[in-house]
């Protein structure tokens, strides 16, 4: 494989579906932060770690391939007589669904710097854990044997970047330009949003990447307040002109940008975009219902999503739980970005 990072992600060749490199190389070669536990927590050894190099399209599931081949690291640990997969991508196919979209059913929240992650059973019943960090979403799931969810807990607060230097590039880097699609061809997939049921599609929806908003652009006056130190990182408009179906904002902190706040907008009565009223997922969650559809999951950190119509628009709104991400600060944050022009 021939590719690097330079500040802003370049594909390379077609790749075998997995290449055994070390973990310096698989970050030249990858489009998000890599992380590696460090220290180990004890008893948890490292068996092995491949990457597989980002590649396109190619639907050939024999030899592993699919319609969308983004790039995917994979590591192997034990921990006594059990085994563990971690897995590390960029979610960029969705606003990843409740924050912890590998797992199902009910969830705990831990802390992990000034993230949330969760732990709880993947949706093959598996004990497991997910952490989005930088952008990068991990997860690390039992394999065989048995493990105390605090073991994967411990191993998820030692992640740290592989690459100093690498992390300040891909950081500095639009998230729409980290993205498959803006690469390759792409399908838009009808997965999860969040609590409140939206699925994009169908399948061949036109998508147009952006990293401004231009003039007359729907909803691009629904913005969180400049006080919170959120800019606008990167615009998806899923649907051809002029009529979209759905367009998304995504702002991100520019301390760290791997928080986010998505503004999600649609136009009233429209098919295939956000829906007013919201009818629940059905993921645990709480709901309260009104002219402004509230759900969230831990009261404490979210994950908030909220749903209601503004100027001709349906708006969904969701924010990456952080450890402040309480009730009172969506709150506030709904406040401002439903009322008032920011």
């Amino acid at each position: 494989m021939k590719a690097t990072m330079h500040g802003l992600w370049t594909a390379g060749e077609m790749s075998p579906p997995a290449d055994d490199a070390p973990w310096e190389e698989a970050q030249a070669a990858a489009n998000f932060v890599l992380f590696r536990p460090d220290p180990l927590p004890e008893g948890v050894r490292i068996e092995s770690a491949s990457l597989r190099p980002e590649a396109p399209p190619r639907n050939d599931p024999r030899l592993g391939w699919a319609l969308g081949n983004r790039a995917q690291h994979r590591c192997e640990l034990s921990a006594g007589a059990a085994k563990l997969r971690m897995r590390q991508v960029l979610y960029d196919w969705a606003p990843p669904a409740w924050d912890h979209p590998s797992l199902t059913g009910d969830v705990a929240a831990f802390v992990v710097g000034g993230h949330i992650g969760w732990v709880g059973r993947d949706f093959r019943g598996a004990e497991a854990a997910t952490v989005t960090l930088d952008r990068t979403t991990i997860d690390i799931a039992v394999r065989e044997g048995e493990c105390p969810p605090a073991l994967l807990v411990g191993i998820c607060q030692a992640l740290r970047p592989v690459s100093v230097e690498a992390r300040a590039r891909i950081l500095s880097t639009p998230f729409g330009r980290l993205a498959y699609r803006s690469r390759h061809p792409d399908r838009t997939p009808s997965v999860p949003v969040g609590f409140w049921h939206h699925r994009r599609g169908p399948p061949h929806t036109p998508v147009r990447i952006l990293e401004y908003a231009p003039p007359g652009l729907p909803g691009a006056h629904i913005a969180p307040p400049a006080r919170l130190g959120f800019r606008l990182d990167t615009v998806q408009v899923f649907g051809g002109a002029p009529d979209a179906l759905e367009i998304e904002y995504l702002y991100a902190d520019a301390a760290d940008p791997g928080r986010t706040i998505r503004i999600l907008v649609s136009p009233e009565g429209g098919a295939g975009g956000v829906r007013f009223p919201p009818m629940p997922e059905g993921q645990p969650c709480t709901v309260e219902q009104g002219d402004v559809n509230w759900a969230y999951g831990d009261p404490r950190f979210g994950p908030h999503e909220a749903v209601w119509q503004r100027d001709g628009l349906n708006v969904m709104l969701l924010s990456k739980p952080a450890p402040w991400t309480d009730r009172f600060w969506f709150s506030r944050l709904l406040s401002d970005v439903s009322i008032a022009d920011c």
